[in-house]
């Protein structure tokens, strides 16, 4: 298993009074023979709080040992994991800050990232916007800057979170609030792109067209938000946010539909539907191999099962998406080569072709030429290019007189 950075993190525990020796005992056992505790009151009762720090990397099981202590009952005991620059004590050797989290505070982050706000659903929603306005214009810093403030990945890294630790509340927040982001970010974008009838470009064309790179980058990124997710980096998780890009590819979804382009939906929605699987597959993969694991049998259980359905949904999904996108990009090929023919063909023509126009469709070719005066006629020029393609070529001719 991958082991995360170790650094040092401060607990603060508050428990009933009557249970100091209980708490005291497991405190020992971890070498916390000099703790401290304080007095104070919650809720009506005498309790004790106490400070200590401890390694990231066993945060988890004390937790675990100090819950276990049965005459706590539920609601009598907080803790909270703060975050710890530094570390001195005299005689030993100074531990900085660490980046990783322990799996209760990846458990709190991800109940986080699962749901969204008022404010949250308004960023989706004018991210969407901006991301319209800039394939519109053609201008990528735009996008980019829309794929920045749009807070859609958390959902996706917290449903891989809640399949690893086998949690059904985090599992349907997540994917609602997953479906719903998505579902905000293509509607507004429908509504933008029917009352301005926004038209396709090549912006548009690049990111709806799945390439043969596209699953095995979602899956990068799958993998790379999982561990920026584990970690306290929130500028990596951002970085994390532009390369899985899901703003754009949802906003040209939603001007496609409205301009009724349904081959650009179909392609960008295999886009959408690649980064997502991805994430959730690769991330959940990720998640394994940096040991996150249920801390009950029911959790454990329930996390096989859940996590079962979701490789087989995810992997098949994965598949499926690999074929179409491996014929897409065939056919790309074929028409790409289709058309060089064609070029080198009309090349050939002694400088008489003044501008060509070649554009390969599924069943055929059309051509629009602009000729000076020239020596062949309109049937040799589409003999001669019909011999480079099997389809119906569509010639149209402009001749310019040198008079």
């Amino acid at each position: 298993m991958w082991q995360s950075s170790i650094g040092v993190k401060r607990i603060d525990i508050t428990f009933p009074k009557e249970s100091r020796e209980k708490v005291q005992n497991i405190l020992e056992e971890y070498g916390e023979d000099s703790v401290v505790f304080f007095d104070v009151e919650r809720n009506n009762k005498d309790c004790l709080r106490c400070e200590l720090v401890r390694d990231s990397s066993k945060i988890d099981q004390l937790i675990e040992d100090i819950r276990g202590i049965t005459d706590i009952h539920s609601g009598d005991l907080i803790i909270e994991v703060l975050e710890q620059s530094t570390h001195v004590e005299k005689g030993k050797q100074h531990k900085g800050g660490s980046e990783s989290l322990s799996t209760y505070e990846m458990y709190t982050k991800a109940f986080d990232f699962a749901g969204f706000s008022n404010t949250t659903w308004t960023l989706i929603a004018l991210a969407s916007v901006i991301a319209v306005i800039g394939l519109a214009i053609e201008n990528i810093i735009v996008v980019i800057g829309a794929m920045v403030i749009a807070p859609m990945l958390g959902p996706f890294i917290s449903t891989s979170f809640g399949l690893v630790i086998g949690d059904r509340n985090i599992i349907h927040e997540s994917i609602k609030h997953s479906i719903g982001s998505l579902a905000l970010a293509i509607g507004v974008a429908l509504i933008i792109g029917g009352f301005f009838n926004i038209e396709s470009n090549q912006l548009m064309e690049m990111v709806s067209n799945p390439g043969i790179g596209t699953v095995p980058l979602s899956l990068a990124v799958g993998s790379a938000s999982a561990l920026a997710f584990s970690s306290e980096a929130r500028e990596v998780l951002a970085g994390v946010a532009v390369a899985i890009a899901l703003v754009p590819p949802s906003a040209v979804a939603g001007i496609s539909l409205a301009a009724m382009n349904l081959e650009m939906f179909l392609n960008v929605s295999l886009v959408i539907l690649s980064n997502v699987m991805s994430l959730i597959l690769a991330g959940s993969v990720t998640f394994l191999l940096l040991g996150i694991e249920p801390r009950t049998t029911y959790k454990k259980e329930l996390s096989q099962e859940k996590l079962k359905k979701a490789f087989t949904v995810t992997a098949t999904s994965i598949l499926f998406i690999t074929a179409a996108v491996g014929y897409l990009t065939y056919l790309e090929h074929q028409d790409s080569s289709v058309k060089s023919n064609i070029e080198s063909a009309l090349d050939s023509q002694d400088g008489e072709i003044l501008k060509q126009e070649i554009n390969v469709k599924d069943n055929s070719v059309e051509v629009n030429l602009i000729l000076v005066e020239s020596s062949y006629s309109e049937d040799e020029l589409l003999a001669l290019i019909e011999s480079e393609t099997d389809v119906p070529v569509n010639l149209e001719i402009k001749k310019l007189s040198t008079e």
